[in-house]
Parts: structure tokens; sequence; C-alpha cells
């Protein structure tokens, strides 16, 4: 019964540490520079975790980016933007995303993007990619706003 509760113990403690040092990052729809245009959006990535996140570099896809009503302008690409490559992100801390100089001129365009975040935990040598989907979605006063989706059935 002892041995059993020490194997017991040290699985709690082990799923402790790896709940401590694990990377927990967020990414979130923050402002604009251009609020009548859906691709105007700031987005900011967030370092929620406990330890310092490295080789932070970022990509904007575009599932689909559409005029509403009709076949899409723009479909399944990917834009590295100037400024994607970020460096580290220490805890706790926030930095704004480059996306919102991808394009230029689709006011009326509603928009499916991926925002995808290539990163090295702390002390772990292999690089994590994460995906962040948004689906924009237009308000009665003409204003953008971008909503967060956990279905990531699109194209990488």
């Amino acid at each position: 019964m002892q041995y059993f509760l020490s194997v017991i113990a040290l699985i709690a403690a082990l799923l402790g540490i790896w709940n401590y040092v694990s990377p927990r990052i967020s990414v979130s729809a923050s402002g604009s520079v251009r609020e009548h245009e859906a691709l105007g959006t700031i987005f900011n990535l967030s370092n929620n975790g406990s330890l310092t996140i490295h080789e932070v570099k970022i990509r904007c896809g575009i599932h689909n980016l559409q005029e509403p009503g009709q076949r899409p302008l723009i479909s399944n690409i990917t834009v590295i933007p100037y400024g994607s490559d970020l460096g580290n992100l220490e805890a706790g801390k926030t930095v704004g995303l480059p996306c919102e100089n991808i394009i230029w001129g689709a006011q009326q365009a509603e928009g499916d993007i991926v925002i995808e975040v290539s990163y090295r935990p702390d002390f772990w040598h292999w690089r994590k990619h994460t995906y962040f989907r948004f689906i924009s979605e237009k308000t009665d006063d003409g204003t953008w706003v971008w909503k967060p989706m956990t279905d990531m059935n699109v194209a990488h």
C-alpha cells in the first residue's frame, strides 16, 4: 500500500511540474488601425505561462477573404509579414502582431484567418506550432470584430 501511495505522489508531483513549465500562449484581437476594414485589426500574442518562450515567429494565414455574397477574393494563403520574427517573449508579457499590414483596401470583405505561432519552449530543443483561428463579423456601426474559433479545419 505504501508503494502504491508513493507512486501516486510521484505522478502528482510530475503533473504539477509539467503544469508549471508547460507553455500557455493566447492570441486576441485588440483595437484597430483601420476600424472599417476587417484586416485592419491589431492582434496580440500573450505568454500566460510561467517561463519564457524563445525564437517566436508568426505567420498570418488567410483561409478566406470575400465580399458578402460574392466569390472569395483570397483563399488559403499564408503571409510572413515584416516583423514576424518576435524573438523571445517573457512570461506574463504581451506583444502586438504585424498581421494588420498584410492586406489593404478590402473594406467590405469578411474574413476567416489563422495565426500560426511557432516557438521553442524554455528548456526544450524542439519547436512547437500553435494555431489560432478567427472569423470576422461586422457590427451595426460598420466596424469589424474578430471572434476566436475552436474549429481548426483549415488548410495550413
